[in-house]
């Protein structure tokens, strides 16, 4: 990937190494030579998008666009490569995906025994008292599917405090130590599980979001701003700029500290950021703030165990009421049906903000495509968990029910909008992933999962493009390639129409608001 100046022109800057990131945007940035793949068709002459102050200004044909470059434009050789819309992960938890680096990865850890070595293994690292943090632990891969409880966490790290979280997110597993340093050992609270016979803690707590963010020790911010940075780049070379943290308990502290991680420069990306109910008055002036950094939708917890639909339902009036659209967390059929009477009873939202949204909608029954479509809602799902977790549902559902699962091309047929996240930390943020899961509709190992529910290439790249913009109310804005949209631009490599792509071309460039900010190796 060549970056130079137009010739007879002073550059603007020299290129960036293999992996290397720049902070300071471009004022006029020309990307030539390359495959723009615009929704339409192909459109022939078109090789070149000219970019002036982070917004594109024009598409066209290269050797005329030079023409239209100012004396210190920064011309981009994309070699043949695609050039498309940068890419967008609309839900995701930034802050808990980038602490994973520092934490153990109990994905892949087939017994408590092996669980129980690792945390041991972290615990010989620390200084007595330290955390053990650890992530993705599955029962399900264990011959015995029994859950950890605090005996065996006590075994591994008896002289730390420890936490384990389950691979749904929603499980949080603390050993003797965590639980008393947190003060649960003896709070009678209904997310702290209790041994029907004993009355004592087993160390399981369940949907402990709230309850643990406001008693857990926050890292000192250099720590957290280096796992970020770690994260933002990771992020990048994946071709991902924009980002929506989907955490439920954000709240003011929150948005400023992604604000100071945003200016010191441990965040490169957009982020969009939902908030909890409790804080929507507080953080309503942020709604309309600047596009890097803005509050968009309050985030609503639906779970079929331990919801209060009354709860809900005064919930989602009271976000109508100071005008926000809500985000609803619905795995489940059972959760599914309580969200949308939880839509249905708010009454009509204002058509000027972002659409309301279902989270994940991992089971979604044929008999609910009408009501989807009849909500207005835009569902944001995550394709590449059917992949990880396929060959379980193979032996949990009827083969007549696959569709239902982690369903795409129903739901555009039936004209409900669809854009595909990861729920980092629990999947990996990959538009690789994401793009073989929409096409493929395969397992891990290989065998077909609903194929109808497949997606074309075409098809694919708008869930991860324009359609996330869509669930922030961005049509146009991010995500497309056309004159006035903001520069959020990926380079891939592939010469070839995207319509013949059986898998996604490796990243090359990655530029947001007109600036290089990720390249890969010079080809």
């Amino acid at each position: 990937m060549n970056a130079r100046a137009p010739a007879g022109r002073s550059s603007a800057g020299p290129a960036l190494r293999q992996g290397q990131r720049r902070h300071v945007g471009q004022s006029s940035l020309l990307l030539v030579n390359g495959r723009l793949a615009l929704s339409g068709g192909r459109f022939p002459g078109v090789d070149a998008v000219l970019v002036r102050d982070g917004r594109i200004v024009a598409l066209g044909d290269g050797r005329w666009l030079r023409d239209e470059a100012s004396p210190c434009t920064r011309l981009v050789d994309a070699e043949g490569g695609t050039i498309l819309p940068a890419f967008h992960d609309p839900h995701l938890h930034l802050l808990a995906y980038a602490r994973r680096s520092s934490w153990v990865d109990c994905r892949g850890l087939k017994s408590i025994a092996e669980v129980q070595r690792a945390l041991a293994a972290r615990a010989a690292t620390l200084r007595p008292g330290g955390w053990v943090r650890a992530i993705g632990l599955d029962e399900r891969q264990w011959p015995d599917h029994r859950l950890p409880d605090r005996a065996d966490l006590d075994g591994a790290a008896p002289h730390h405090p420890v936490r384990v979280q389950h691979r749904t997110g929603h499980l949080d597993l603390l050993n003797s130590a965590a639980l008393a340093m947190l003060g649960l050992l003896d709070d009678p609270l209904s997310e702290v599980e209790r041994d029907v016979h004993t009355g004592r803690a087993t160390g399981r707590v369940y949907q402990g979001a709230r309850l643990l963010h406001g008693r857990l020790p926050r890292p000192a911010f250099g720590e957290i701003a280096a796992d970020v940075r770690a994260a933002s780049e990771r992020l990048l070379s994946q071709g991902i700029t924009t980002v929506q943290d989907a955490t439920e308990t954000n709240g003011p502290d929150e948005l400023a500290l992604f604000e100071r991680l945003q200016q010191e420069g441990a965040l490169a990306q957009r982020l969009l950021m939902m908030v909890g109910i409790g804080h929507v008055e507080a953080l309503s002036a942020r709604r309309n703030g600047r596009l890097r950094l803005v509050a968009t939708h309050v985030k609503l917890m639906v779970d079929e165990a331990t919801m209060d639909v009354d709860v809900l339902n005064a919930q989602v009036g009271r976000a109508r009421r100071q005008g926000w659209p809500v985000a609803l967390h619905a795995v489940a059929e059972a959760e599914l049906v309580t969200a949308l009477e939880a839509l249905q009873r708010a009454g009509p939202r204002d058509a000027s903000l972002p659409p309301d949204r279902i989270e994940h909608g991992a089971v979604i029954p044929d008999d609910f495509l009408p009501s989807l479509r009849a909500a207005g809602v835009h569902v944001v799902g995550q394709p590449a968990l059917l992949r990880q977790r396929g060959d379980h549902f193979l032996a949990e559902y009827p083969q007549e029910q696959h569709g239902w699962l982690y369903r795409v091309r129903s739901l555009l047929d039936s004209r409900v909008p669809y854009a595909a996240s990861s729920d980092a930390p629990i999947g990996e943020p990959s538009p690789e992933e994401a793009f073989a899961a929409l096409t493929g509709r395969t397992t891990a190992t290989g065998l077909p999962f609903g194929r109808a529910e497949a997606l074309s290439a075409e098809e694919a790249l708008a869930c991860l493009t324009a359609a996330p913009a869509a669930t922030a109310g961005l049509e146009g804005e991010i995500g497309v390639l056309r004159p006035g949209a903001r520069a959020d631009l990926v380079i891939l490599a592939s010469e070839t129409p995207v319509s013949t792509w059986t898998g996604l071309p490796p990243v090359r460039c990655t530029i947001l608001g007109g600036a290089v900010v990720w390249q890969g190796a010079a080809s």
